[in-house]
């Protein structure tokens, strides 16, 4: 494996490039600030391919009027986006971060869904310590950005599963929005816990996953029926309600 491959600040300005059936295995693969005016696809041999090294980095990439990007069986479990339009770039089939995979923060809320590695940075579960987003607001707006634009892509496409996966990330990152905001106006600790744990958006979120963890929902609403049949036996209003005018 070699340390890195680097584009950084590179212009391609050919109608089309193409890195179909490359392999990256260094440890850094960057092309951050590049920019595209023409198609460039990465196409892999065999799904999960092409960045088959360590991180991926391509942040700040532009693609001009007439440039697209194009991903095609692509392994994006450890490539960052952040401050990347996407609005002009396609996702075929290919692989993104998922906690399971990386089997990191074993007890973190949501672990079903995939997400993006700029996430695990940011909430500093990448097993990366050199390279953290933090958790100031700037970084949380980005991240957002991302979010609704794979939102948006996935709707189109009519892959419905992925952009549930994708509104999950969206509400994370504007769930946790609501400290970062109160941290910026030097609020006190107390303040800032209080209104974000102290709100609908908590309630939705533990209940049913922002309403997209349908098997959480189901148990959570199963729990509640029990709960209530419970305090119906202990409350012991079988016994009350049989003395009374027409009980049978």
């Amino acid at each position: 494996h070699c340390q890195g491959t680097y584009f950084d600040d590179a212009r391609f300005h050919s109608q089309r490039t193409s890195f179909e059936w490359v392999e990256f295995h260094g440890l850094v693969t960057s092309f951050e600030s590049v920019e595209f005016h023409g198609q460039a696809i990465f196409k892999g041999q065999s799904p999960k391919h092409v960045f088959l090294g360590g991180r991926v980095n391509l942040q700040k990439v532009v693609i001009h009027e007439k440039g697209s990007l194009v991903f095609d069986w692509v392994d994006l479990s450890r490539t960052q986006f952040l401050h990347t339009d996407l609005s002009k770039v396609k996702f075929l089939d290919v692989t993104w971060d998922h906690p399971y995979a990386r089997n990191v923060g074993s007890v973190r809320w949501g672990r079903w869904r995939s997400c993006v590695y700029d996430e695990a940075l940011w909430r500093g579960k990448s097993g990366d310590p050199q390279n953290q987003l933090g958790t100031d607001p700037e970084s949380l707006f980005h991240l957002g950005r991302l979010y609704r634009g794979l939102k948006t892509y996935y709707r189109d496409t009519g892959e419905h599963h992925l952009v549930a996966h994708f509104h999950y990330g969206l509400m994370e990152v504007q769930w946790h929005q609501k400290e970062a905001e109160q941290a910026a106006e030097e609020a006190s600790w107390l303040k800032r816990k209080r209104k974000k744990w102290f709100s609908w958006e908590t309630a939705y979120r533990y209940s049913s996953g922002y309403g997209e963890d349908y098997a959480w929902a189901g148990t959570v609403l199963a729990l509640m029926l029990l709960g209530f049949t419970a305090v119906y036996w202990l409350l012991d209003v079988p016994s009350v309600m049989r003395g009374e005018p027409g009980w049978k």
